[in-house]
């Protein structure tokens, strides 16, 4: 680097003018001319240092000046390198993000429609469940009552009597009744006529039988337009039976309404 600066500089114009003045003058003129070759040999080294010393200078602004554009293009570079990674990293979690979401929603209606699904089996099974159940509980429920009932009868024999009365209002017949109960209540019965034809309005005829074909608490009125049966069993059966067709008839509606 150094030959350049030499090349380029104004040293050897300076040395070159030194010796066209001595040339000129004469050989004995360029003895007195102030200067020796080796001044001015010295004087174009100094000359040649101070010049190297502010390239050197210059060169070391210029690299201080790349180092801190390079620093600079470095930073922008990081910046925007790390804005990029920021982008596709939020790019990336807003799509994960929707990608979680839709999953979360196939599977919540997937669990929702097993739910439905579920509850619908559900609801069939009860259905089902009540429907088989429903005869027993209605069997299991007329046998309560019976036994109620007789325990009523057992401790209250005069509900007997109240029973048979309001048969004979339904009766409508004007001339003869019979009225048959069980030997065990035929006693009973009979000493209480006189409260039955109370009722009767008119001449009417009434008999009070035993018979053994009805059981305590029970009884069954004859007359000319037909008879009445007021068993307990018969009553319940037939309370039965009717429950049985009502559970038979709603089971038929819901099957039609699903």
């Amino acid at each position: 680097m150094s030959s350049k600066i030499f090349k380029s500089a104004s040293i050897p114009p300076v040395i070159e003018a030194k010796f066209l003045v001595a040339r000129k003058r004469g050989n004995g003129d360029s003895i007195h001319s102030g200067q020796s070759g080796e001044d001015l040999l010295q004087q174009a080294e100094q000359q040649a240092a101070t010049i190297l010393q502010q390239v050197n200078e210059q060169i070391l602004l210029e690299k201080e000046k790349a180092a801190a554009e390079l620093a600079s293009w470095q930073q922008t570079e990081q910046e925007k390198v790390a804005a990029e990674l920021e982008g596709i990293k939020l790019q990336g979690w807003n799509e994960g993000y929707e990608i979680g979401m839709q999953q979360a929603v196939t599977e919540y209606s997937a669990k929702i429609q097993l739910a439905e699904e579920i509850l619908a089996k559900a609801y069939m099974e009860k259905k089902e469940i009540i429907y088989e159940a429903e005869p027993f509980v209605i069997e299991l429920s007329v046998q309560m009552a019976a036994k109620i009932i007789q325990k009523e009868l057992e401790t209250k024999p005069e509900v007997l009597i109240e029973m048979i009365k309001q048969n004979l209002v339904y009766s409508n017949e004007r001339s003869m009744i019979s009225i048959c109960v069980s030997p065990e209540d035929f006693t009973f019965v009979q000493n209480q006529r006189k409260q039955l034809l109370e009722v009767l309005e008119g001449q009417i005829e009434v008999k009070i039988l035993p018979e053994h074909s009805i059981e305590k608490g029970g009884c069954v009125i004859r007359t000319s337009y037909g008879s009445i049966d007021a068993r307990i069993d018969v009553q319940l059966k037939e309370i039965k039976q009717a429950l049985l067709k009502r559970l038979r008839d709603d089971s038929y509606e819901e099957n039609a309404g699903d």
